[in-house]
């Protein structure tokens, strides 16, 4: 089978890529950001150009699409491009695999529910995206869903991922980093926000059994950890799990915030066979293992 995952030089998009490939896929990677070499072929494009999309979905059956904008704070000081890039690069992508007759596969997030008041928060429950970021995922939905003339599709809502290879901004990690170094950390006001983080081996995991189970045609799909966690409390097992003298304080709030996230994952249990197996803190001992074999 072949696949193509564009994002493939990103966090999650790396992880798949390369167990996709130690499976036996025959794996092909599109990233804006491609210099590394991987035992794959690895083609450098813009998500924004149609015409190098048409040509590089030329040929395979399935394509995962997690390539994106997603660091928060850059797609807040730049809404135009995030749009750009994860709504029309989105539209590109579907148009591309409904000429080449190809299943898509496509990365959204559990942020598109932003605040809601009804829990456990399902696939059913009306989304409501609070920043730039999660609208744009939403909008990308939407296009895989009423693409004119259709799309064969999956779309996976991805819950916080961490572990090897994360990104340097990702809370984890500086919560890790710094308590490596017995720095103080801080923590967004009021620290009782809630996250379900999901190690990226078992997000991995649901994005291929997404591939290889007929049952997730045409459905959304929540891949949420299995445990939630407040932000306060996640930097205090940073802490204890790195064996810091870290202070860890509360620092301002920041804007569009989600408080409580409590995500079901029923439907992924029970259409994919999936659960998460990697508790927080085994997840958090093998991120840092990772740091520290990486400075």
């Amino acid at each position: 089978m072949k696949i193509l995952v564009t994002g493939s030089s990103g966090f999650i998009g790396n992880n798949l890529s390369k167990t996709l490939f130690n499976r036996g896929y025959d794996v092909t990677g599109f990233d804006l950001a491609s210099s590394r070499k991987y035992d794959y072929p690895t083609i450098k494009g813009d998500l924004r150009n149609y015409e190098e999309l048409d040509e590089v979905v030329r040929g395979k059956d399935v394509v995962y699409h997690l390539g994106a904008m997603a660091n928060l704070n850059i797609c807040r000081s730049e809404p135009l491009e995030t749009v750009q890039v994860n709504v029309i690069g989105t539209t590109n992508i579907v148009k591309a695999c409904q000429k080449h007759n190809a299943r898509l596969i496509y990365a959204s997030s559990c942020h598109v529910y932003g605040c809601q008041n009804h829990f456990p928060v399902t696939e059913d429950s009306v989304p409501n995206p609070s920043e730039i970021y999660s609208t744009t995922k939403l909008a990308g939905e939407k296009v895989v869903q009423n693409f004119p003339g259709g799309v064969r599709h999956t779309i996976l809502r991805y819950g916080t991922a961490y572990g090897l290879h994360m990104r340097p901004e990702l809370a984890i990690r500086i919560f890790l980093e710094k308590a490596e170094r017995n720095d103080t950390i801080i923590v967004h006001s009021p620290g009782t926000q809630t996250r379900q983080f999901v190690y990226v081996d078992d997000l991995v995991e649901g994005n291929i059994l997404a591939l290889e189970r007929p049952e997730a045609d045409g459905q959304i799909i929540n891949l949420p950890g299995p445990e939630g966690i407040s932000v306060l409390r996640l930097a205090k097992l940073c802490v204890e799990v790195a064996k810091s003298s870290s202070e860890v304080i509360l620092g301002p709030p920041r804007p569009s915030d989600i408080n409580l996230e409590f995500i079901s994952l029923e439907k992924a249990r029970f259409l994919l066979g999936w659960t998460p197996k990697t508790n927080l803190r085994e997840g958090l001992e093998k991120t840092l293992k990772w740091i520290k074999e990486s400075s």
